[in-house]
């Protein structure tokens, strides 16, 4: 690492990935000041980001260790109990989900069209059906194995998203702003049955939308259909692969938000990921406690509004 910290910043200059055309003296000053606080952290002796992606490498002399570590977890009555782990979540009303809806358009399509969406429709609602797909899609039970283990069926489920050793150490909840058919609030999602569970929460949307340092003219809140919010159980993938784990919860919370934008654009929705959140608030609201459960990404959508730009 290069210890010359105006020489890499004078680096990043000449790449262009710092803009010189500063355009007034505010932003001049706030520019300066950012990068003054840049250098203090630079200038510690650990930077902690640094400090966790060296501790989570994966050296040869550790392989026989690791390798002996997720021996211990081929069974699938193991990974089974293992990703099924999860919190009793203090819920007052079930809400049954329908059938998701069969996407038609081609994958290229979906693909292709995937754009950050900024700008929503609120006098259009989302559907109970467009939320089920959304759901289903992004964190649904897609397939199931079935293995004998001393002389009784152990069943393993798949979901829609890859997942290291398949103990899914994702939980997606759902704040719903603007639907149709199922009150505002905040649920979790219940993939294993296919529904909503309501959460009881006070103040809701905007015990929400206080969570997000957005100004209104980024994105209007009051206008989005919901907020989809993954949370990491770390434990769950920990017990296998120690400290590796938190980049694997990582990894998998950007599978399961591309399958949402994906799902979203397929089904002529907007959506957006953010991950500039006030984590402390998020949990809380959560009832988690961010350390042993947190949120780690959260996806926007609603009908998106016609002839606006888009990323």
């Amino acid at each position: 690492m290069d210890n010359n910290f105006e020489s890499r910043i004078q680096n990043l200059v000449k790449s262009s990935l710092i803009p010189i055309n500063i355009p007034n003296q505010f932003n001049l000053k706030y520019f300066n000041s950012a990068f003054s606080k840049l250098k203090g952290r630079e200038s510690q002796l650990y930077d902690i980001a640094e400090l966790f992606h060296e501790n989570t490498k994966i050296r040869k002399y550790l392989a026989p260790e690791f390798i002996m570590s997720a021996s211990l977890f081929d069974e699938d009555y193991i990974i089974e109990s293992i990703s099924r782990m999860e919190r009793k979540i203090p819920t007052f009303a079930n809400i049954p989900l329908p059938r998701s809806k069969l996407i038609k358009k081609p994958f290229s399509h979906a693909i292709r069209k995937r754009r950050s969406i900024r700008e929503y429709e609120a006098s259009k609602p989302l559907e109970l059906n467009e939320l089920s797909t959304l759901l289903y899609h992004s964190y649904g039970i897609s397939a199931e194995m079935r293995t004998n283990f001393n002389q009784n069926i152990i069943s393993k489920n798949l979901l829609t998203i890859p997942s290291g050793g398949g103990l899914y150490p994702l939980e997606l909840y759902v704040g719903i702003v603007n639907g149709n058919n199922i009150d505002n609030g905040l649920y979790h999602y219940n993939y294993l049955k296919h529904h909503l569970d309501k959460i009881l929460v006070k103040d809701f949307p905007n015990c929400l939308f206080s969570c997000f340092p957005i100004h209104p003219n980024g994105i209007n809140m009051d206008t989005i259909g919901a907020v989809f919010i993954i949370v990491g159980i770390f434990l769950r993938s920990k017990m296998k692969y120690g400290s590796r784990s938190y980049r694997y919860v990582l990894q998998e919370s950007g599978h399961l938000a591309q399958n949402l934008c994906v799902t979203a654009t397929a089904l002529n929705l907007g959506s957006i990921p953010i991950a500039a959140f006030f984590d402390d608030d998020v949990n809380k609201i959560l009832n988690i406690d961010g350390v042993e459960e947190a949120a780690v990404y959260t996806v926007f959508t609603g009908h998106q509004k016609k002839n606006q730009g888009k990323t």
